[in-house]
């Protein structure tokens, strides 16, 4: 069973309920947020005063510094969660500019790359002597037919499950599981510009009449930082109360 975990991208909706499901569970919480500083206040004190930071993944980002900001916690950690996020254009793909796919790519993609290469060494040590866990958050959009007016965060996303499913064979090796997980939509304000007849008719399309909540993703990361999904690693889990879309 993991004991710490670092959550990229905990000011997020799901990054948030993934930070309070896992501090329940009796794991030492480490959260981290691009800038929202109040909003990682409130979540630490609730977390029982985790250490929070923030930090730019995006941008011309330094290692050495990455690393001051986790401070400590880098020798502590045995546990990862990349679940990071940002709006994205509601709008046909022909009419989307290019910079909105260097948007998406670089958050979802160049950030994970980012902090996996510079926490490798650290985790692969920590390795040595526990098992070490990262859940990294695609979609399902990355797994059937996404919908009109996504392609920039579709895109990105499939990249980035391509990219955690090669690590997962990679890493395992060294005892480093990685596990993918793809949640179904879910409303936050990443999808603040999709109307809500969008979702209302998606929920009257799903068996249960209801989307994806938040505490759904989060439980199951929490099962899987509990190591009782190892066998699971390396395969894109859905997590989906929608239609599906394969």
């Amino acid at each position: 069973m993991s004991n710490s975990v670092l959550i990229i991208g905990s000011t997020g909706a799901i990054g948030e309920a993934i930070a309070l499901q896992v501090h329940r569970s009796g794991l030492e919480v480490y959260l981290h947020g691009n800038s929202d500083v109040e909003r990682l206040e409130r979540l630490s004190q609730v977390c029982g005063d985790a250490k929070f930071f923030t930090f730019d993944l995006t941008g011309r980002a330094e290692k050495t510094e990455f690393v001051r900001q986790i401070g400590d916690g880098v020798e502590s950690i045995d546990s990862l969660v990349i679940a990071v996020g940002c709006a994205f254009e509601n709008k046909l793909t022909h009419r989307v500019e290019w910079s909105q796919f260097e948007q998406q790519i670089s958050l979802q993609l160049k950030s994970a790359h980012f902090v996996l290469s510079t926490l490798f060494p650290a985790l692969r040590k920590k390795a040595e002597n526990n098992e070490v866990r990262i859940v990294v958050l695609g979609s399902e959009y990355s797994r059937g037919l996404p919908p009109p007016k996504t392609a920039s965060y579709a895109a990105a996303k499939a990249a980035l499950v391509a990219y955690a499913k090669v690590l997962s064979q990679e890493w395992i090796k060294f005892n480093i599981r990685v596990f993918i997980v793809s949640p179904g939509m879910v409303k936050s304000k990443m999808t603040g510009s999709i109307p809500d007849l969008f979702f209302e008719e998606l929920a009257e399309q799903s068996s249960e009449k209801r989307l994806t909540e938040h505490e759904d993703i989060a439980f199951l990361v929490d099962f899987l930082l509990s190591g009782r999904g190892d066998a699971m690693y390396g395969y894109d889990i859905p997590v989906n109360r929608g239609p599906n879309r394969q």
